[in-house]
C-alpha cells in the first residue's frame, strides 16, 4: 500500500500535525508513506516522525506542479491525506492521480476530494485534533481504526547541533531563558518589545537568568527592538540558527517565552518549558502541545479576531502586563 500526505506549510502547523502522522504510521505499518512538504515542514517531518519518506516541495506553485505531479503519478498512491485547507494542495493530489483523497471541503475544493468533510468552527477543537480527524477518516476508508502512534517519539537533534549550541552559549551560566518576540503573521501576534525587555530585566535581576533572543532571519527586527530596550546584555541569536540548531538551542533552555509562533511550537516539541503569549489568535485552537506549557492571554470581547492588523491598538496584547507573564514564568524557575 502507498500513502501520500500533503503536510501543512507553516512550521508550527507541521509540529501540530506530527501526532496525526504518527497515528497514521502506526495504523499502516506495512505501507510506504511519502510526506510532501514545504521546506520548513519537511525539516519538521524528517526530525519528528520515523519511518516515513519526506519529499521537500520546490518553491513556486508552477514549479511545484510541474515537478511533483509526475512524482505523484509514478507513486501510484492508494490513499492521500491533504492536511492544508488550500485549493492548490487538493488540486496537486488530484492531478497526481492519488486514488482516495481525504481533506476538508474548504476553498471550493470539494470536487477534488474523494472524501471531503466540513471543518469544525475555528477554535472549537485543537488543530492537532483536526489533523487527527482527517487521518481517522483515511483509516476508515481502508477499513481500519486509527491507532495511537508513539507519543513519546523524540524530536531528532544531532550531536553536531548540540555542540554548536554549546559553543554559542559557552561561558554563560544557568538558568537560560529564551525569548522569541517575533511572529511572521504580523504585529497582532507580537507582545510589545518593551514588555519583553521589562520581563527580561526581572528575570535577570531575580533569577540571574541569561537571556537569549531567538528567531529566524525574519525575526531580527523584533529581536533587535527588545535588545535596544534593555540595559543589560543579552545573547541575540536571531537569524543565526537553522531549524536543527534552533531545536537544539530551545531544548537546552530552562524556559522559553514566546509569542504564538513557530518557535513556540518547536520549543514544546523538544520538551522545553514554554510560556506562550496569545493575542489575536486562539490558544484553544493552536496552543503548543506539551505538559510543560502555560498560556497567557486576555479574554477581550474582540479576541480572537485572527486579523493581521488592528484599528483599536491591539488591546488583546497591550493589556497583558509584564507582571502577568512573569507570574507564569516563575513556577518554572522557582519550583516548589
Amino acid at each position: 500500500m502507498r500513502i501520500a500526505i500533503r503536510a501543512p506549510n507553516w512550521l508550527g502547523d507541521a509540529v501540530m500535525s506530527l501526532p496525526a502522522v504518527r497515528d497514521l504510521r502506526a495504523t499502516f505499518p506495512e505501507a510506504g508513506i511519502d510526506c510532501y512538504a514545504s521546506a520548513a515542514a519537511a525539516e519538521i517531518y524528517a526530525r519528528g516522525v520515523s519511518d516515513v519518506n519526506v519529499v521537500s516541495l520546490p518553491s513556486g506553485r508552477g514549479t511545484a506542479f510541474r515537478r511533483v505531479v509526475p512524482m505523484l503519478l509514478r507513486g501510484r498512491y492508494d490513499l492521500g491525506v491533504i492536511l492544508p485547507p488550500s485549493f492548490s494542495s487538493a488540486l496537486l493530489f488530484a492531478l497526481g492521480g492519488v486514488r482516495n483523497r481525504i481533506g476538508y471541503r474548504s476553498d471550493a475544493r470539494a470536487p477534488l476530494l474523494t472524501v471531503g468533510v466540513e471543518r469544525a468552527r475555528r477554535g472549537s477543537v485543537h488543530l492537532a485534533e483536526e489533523f487527527r480527524h482527517l487521518c481517522r477518516l483515511a483509516a476508515e476508508r481502508q477499513g481500519r481504526t486509527l491507532a495511537n502512534g508513539d507519543a513519546s517519539e523524540a524530536f531528532a537533534i544531532s550531536d553536531g547541533e548540540r555542540e554548536r549550541v554549546a559553543g554559542l552559549l559557552s561561558g554563560r551560566t544557568r538558568p537560560w531563558v529564551a525569548l522569541a518576540p517575533g511572529a511572521i503573521y504580523g504585529r497582532t501576534k507580537r507582545w510589545p518589545a518593551s514588555r519583553f525587555a521589562d520581563l527580561a530585566a526581572r528575570l535577570q535581576e531575580r533569577h540571574a537568568a541569561e537571556i537569549v533572543l531567538t528567531g529566524s532571519a525574519r525575526d531580527r527586527e523584533a529581536c533587535h527592538a527588545v535588545e535596544a530596550a534593555m540595559t543589560a546584555s543579552v545573547v541575540n541569536l536571531a537569524g543565526r540558527t537553522d531549524v536543527g540548531t534552533a531545536a537544539a538551542l530551545l531544548a537546552e533552555m530552562d524556559l522559553v517565552v514566546s509569542n504564538d509562533s513557530g518557535a513556540m511550537h518547536l520549543a514544546a516539541a523538544v520538551g522545553a518549558p514554554v510560556v506562550a503569549i496569545f493575542g489575536s489568535t486562539n490558544s484553544d485552537w493552536t496552543s503548543p502541545i506539551g505538559s510543560r506549557v502555560r498560556i497567557v492571554r486576555r479574554e477581550e470581547p474582540c479576541a480572537p479576531c485572527y486579523a493581521d492588523d488592528c484599528e483599536i491598538g491591539i488591546v488583546c496584547l497591550e493589556r497583558i502586563t509584564s507582571d502577568e507573564v512573569y507570574s507564569a514564568c516563575r513556577p518554572f524557575l522557582d519550583p516548589e
